[in-house]
């Protein structure tokens, strides 16, 4: 599920054209891996994860900083329980007006 929240993070970052991206996530599993200090071994995961170093990759090429953090889960509650919001949710924030985002980005 880690995966799954990251590449849309990272979806919205790169629409929204951030320059600087700082990810912190309470999977250290997730972070290492995105930062290629730990192996992926699993094969559903390798599939999220080349989904993410692809994103990541592009948001890179498109001159964002990007900075890959782990912290606590402690430190992550409001992270938490905003992505629990998001999973019962049967809406999808992909399928928004990101011209109406971008309007209150600029605000």
């Amino acid at each position: 599920m880690e995966y799954k929240g990251l590449m849309e993070g990272l979806t919205w970052a790169l629409r929204l054209g951030l320059k600087i991206l700082r990810i912190r996530g309470d999977s250290q599993l997730v972070i290492r891996q995105c930062k290629n200090k730990y192996a992926v071994r699993d094969p559903n995961l390798m599939v999220y994860h080349r989904q993410v170093s692809s994103l990541l990759a592009e948001g890179r090429a498109n001159g964002t900083l990007v900075i890959l953090e782990h912290i606590s889960r402690a430190k992550n509650a409001r992270a938490d329980s905003l992505a629990n919001l998001r999973i019962d949710s049967e809406t999808q924030a992909t399928n928004c007006n990101w011209d109406n985002v971008k309007d209150l980005c600029r605000r």
